[in-house]
């Protein structure tokens, strides 16, 4: 499954958005999805695929709810807490309630999911709740919370790996500012507070989103050093000392995957370094780096033995492990849209790279896996409105637009440059902010739209 970026947020003294391209949320246990996947991943049959239900979903201001899935059910957090819905809530256009809510203020959404728990960190606390908790529309409290420093003047999303959830929390202001960390058990105790498994300091400085889970480790930039803890380094409340530890100087991380025992970091100033997971010795030293012209505004897409970065209007494909010594590697081929002012990488397999338009009307471009110069595209396609989500799932491209067009194009649609239209389209109210396509059906959350405000949505379920 693949998705366009979250937001790059920088943190100072507090939490200040600072967006750099398209915002695309939907999570899967518990993490960003980075723009990966296979094309051999199910995905309902095309079918007569209609809406099965839909449900409402409100906002109190600009912060953008989250959906993730955990099982067989859909958890919706915005600022005024989790909302679940069954994903077989409903048919034939039918109306869905909660199953349950968890009434806890969350001034940024941003739930992780691990199993059957999913986890939501306010100023205060991290909650976690069972997804099974209710039905009905009860009214569900948490089986545990991990207590946040009184101290602590902001808090950061958690984040899931190995049966540990961990949520930074940060300290003072200015130069001042210190970001701490705090790992729990995901199955602690019910009913009592959780005690942490251990605690870090992770950086004083400017903390920097994204921080993700790569290879069994929890990474965050603050300041100029990126840093990296594993998920298991300490039990009983240990103090854990940074596993990687990267000083990466002016630059901000835009990035970061895992390719072949390679940790891929994109940043801000248009380069990809490859880092080891596992270093010898601290600092870090990259295995090798390239410099490209132009903003990266999408995390690195690995395919087999191949890394795929969009810079500016181009399209990069480096060969993973092309070098140990930290010296430059050149690109295998580029593809260059001269329209285009900033693309974004989808989607990569063995065939096909799919390339997305990041600013204006929506396009789409996709090259063939193993380019050749000149590279050009195996077909295109003008999805009208601007692109707010794109999911490659089962051979099939599905796309969400800003006009509330779902679109799906088959993925080997064209080979001789042509431009494909859409296979089948569907609408819902406003515009789409989060795609999530599996072999249940499509679940789409859009906004605004007809009667409805802003700050009204709606969650869509398609079935065949």
């Amino acid at each position: 499954m693949t998705s366009l970026p979250r937001p790059l947020v920088a943190l100072a003294a507090v939490l200040a958005l600072a967006v750099a391209g398209v915002t695309a949320a939907v999570l899967l246990d518990g993490g960003d999805r980075p723009g990966q996947g296979t094309a051999e991943e199910t995905a309902p049959p095309l079918g007569e695929i209609e809406s099965a239900w839909t449900a409402g979903v409100e906002r109190g201001a600009f912060a953008e709810p989250v959906v993730v899935q955990a099982g067989e059910v859909l958890v919706v957090s915005t600022e005024q807490g989790l909302f679940a819905y069954a994903k077989d809530c409903g048919a034939e256009g039918a109306t869905c309630d909660p199953l349950w809510t968890g009434r806890i203020s969350v001034p940024e959404p941003a739930p992780a999911v691990s199993g059957d728990k999913v986890f939501e960190a306010t100023e205060r606390r991290l909650y976690a709740f069972d997804v099974r908790c209710g039905s009905g529309g009860t009214t569900c409290e948490p089986l545990w919370t991990g207590e946040v420093p009184i101290e602590a003047n902001s808090a950061f999303e958690p984040v899931t790996s190995e049966g540990v959830v961990k949520v930074n929390y940060s300290f003072g202001e200015g130069r001042q500012h210190e970001v701490h960390a705090l790992a729990f058990p995901t199955r602690c105790g019910s009913g009592e507070p959780c005690e942490p498994l251990w605690t870090a300091m992770v950086g004083k400085g400017t903390a920097y989103f994204p921080a993700p889970v790569v290879g069994g480790s929890f990474f965050q930039q603050v300041g100029t050093n990126l840093v990296g803890f594993r998920a298991r380094c300490g039990t009983g409340g240990a103090v854990c000392r940074p596993s990687f530890l990267w000083p990466i100087g002016g630059e901000t991380a835009a990035g970061m995957v895992e390719g072949k025992g390679e940790l891929l970091v994109t940043s801000n100033q248009g380069s990809l370094y490859a880092l080891p997971l596992e270093c010898p010795e601290l600092p870090c030293r990259p295995l090798w780096r390239a410099a490209n012209d132009g903003y990266i505004a999408t995390p690195p897409v690995v395919s087999s033995d191949t890394a795929f970065v969009s810079a500016g209007p181009n399209v990069h494909a480096y060969r993973l492990g092309c070098r140990e010594d930290g010296g430059a590697c050149a690109p295998e081929w580029t593809a260059t849209v001269e329209d285009a002012e900033l693309l974004g990488v989808a989607h990569a397999d063995r065939q096909v790279v799919i390339a997305v338009s990041l600013s204006g009307p929506g396009f789409i471009w996709a090259f063939p896996s193993k380019c050749v110069q000149p590279c050009r595209p195996l077909w295109t396609a003008a999805t009208g409105g601007q692109l707010g989500r794109v999911e490659v799932v089962g051979g099939r491209v599905f796309v969400g637009t800003h006009d509330g067009d779902l679109l799906l194009y088959p993925i080997g649609c064209a080979a001789d440059g042509s431009e494909c239209s859409a296979a089948r389209s569907w609408r819902v109210p406003g515009r789409i902010s989060e795609l999530f396509v599996d072999n249940s059906g499509i679940y789409v959350l859009s906004w605004g739209g007809e009667d409805r405000t802003w700050k009204q949505g709606t969650l869509t379920a398609f079935r065949e």
